[in-house]
């Protein structure tokens, strides 16, 4: 049985578009009843490396959504970058309605709990 004590997602993007770009992190299941510590580091590559952000977020349990940073790409430029609250789980709930679909505004707000689907009314 392999064993790797780290739990890591690297994703690396080439010719990205410019607008605004939003990093979250959800938990699915929680093994535990402690918070999880999740660190999130947002690096741009070109034409050097440089950190935009770098933070340890503390995720409380099943179904918990934080926005870990939000950020507009302007040519080559990073502005913008914030941690105002949006939830994707959420946008894509509303998502692909009888019209065929589009993000509009939840109709349940919350976490939801990855067991049982549940929304969480927080």
């Amino acid at each position: 049985e392999l064993s790797n004590p780290l739990n890591q997602e690297i994703v690396a993007f080439r010719g990205l578009e410019d607008g605004e770009y939003v990093v979250n992190i959800v938990h699915y299941i929680a093994n535990a009843t402690t918070p999880l510590p999740v660190s999130v580091k947002i690096e741009k590559l070109n034409p050097t490396v440089k950190v935009i952000y770098y933070q340890t977020i503390d995720l409380k349990g099943s179904g918990d959504e934080v926005t870990a940073a939000r950020f507009t790409l302007k040519g080559q430029d990073v502005e913008d970058v914030n941690n105002t609250r949006k939830s994707l789980v959420e946008l894509t709930r509303s998502a692909g309605g009888k019209d065929g679909g589009g993000a509009r505004p939840a109709t349940q707000p919350g976490s939801i709990d990855a067991t049982t689907g549940a929304v969480i009314v927080q």
